[in-house]
């Protein structure tokens, strides 16, 4: 059975990381981009998201519903709580893009390490990671950097900048058990990350294709 899944973006650099990842992961699933570059726009404008925004999301979100999505995906960071009321009463898989890259990091356990090119990125996840270790009743020790001017240095073009501040910071984290990359922008940087033995290395996309490929293909039976 194939699955489509919608990609609600805010930014055009996005996209091309989570469609990479699904290649690789799934490239079973159907993928459809639908893209509002206006929305970061106004959220930075604004500095909260403001009702207006919220009801964007809802708009974006029913779009997708009454496009036949079986699950929806938001690739950018910024925008969790407006996403937590748009999926309210759906009963398909939604996802905020960090959500299940957080759930795997607590699984994991340890010192968890969160870097991010955005500060009100790091905000959002420390509500999401404390929110979410106390459902699973787990305790954690947390380490964020904000990798300073490297989303500047992609909206510039400039990609090898960009992950290579990244990489910076992960050598600053080299004592975490477990390091996650926020922004779905983030994930080429990952392969450039050096191996660290003990410490995994986490992409939002990559977590977040995992989990709608648990909650939607169908479990084989095992042969006897």
């Amino acid at each position: 059975m194939t699955h489509h899944i919608r990609l609600i973006s805010a930014t055009p650099i996005s996209i091309e990381p989570v469609q990479s990842a699904f290649a690789m992961q799934w490239p079973e699933a159907h993928t459809f981009n639908l893209l509002d570059d206006s929305l970061l726009f106004d959220l930075r404008a604004a500095g909260k998201i403001t009702p207006a925004i919220k009801r964007r999301i809802e708009q974006l979100t029913t779009l997708s519903v009454d496009a036949g999505a079986d699950g929806i995906l938001f690739t950018c960071s910024a925008f969790g709580t407006a996403i937590e009321a748009a999926r309210e009463n759906l009963n398909i898989p939604i996802f905020k893009p960090y959500e299940a890259m957080v759930t795997t990091a607590l699984e994991i356990g340890g010192k968890i390490g969160l870097i991010a090119t955005y500060q009100n990125t790091i905000d959002e996840m420390k509500v999401e990671i404390a929110q979410q270790a106390t459902q699973m009743k787990q305790t954690y020790s947390l380490a964020t950097q904000v990798a300073d001017g490297a989303i500047e240095a992609l909206e510039a073009g400039n990609r090898e900048r960009h992950d290579g501040l990244i990489v910076d910071c992960a050598a600053e984290m080299a004592n975490c058990d477990v390091l996650m990359l926020a922004q779905f922008s983030m994930a080429p940087a990952e392969p450039k990350i050096p191996t660290i033995a003990g410490r995994t290395v986490l992409t939002s996309p990559a977590c977040a294709i995992e989990k709608f490929k648990s909650l939607l293909e169908p479990i084989t039976p095992r042969a006897d």
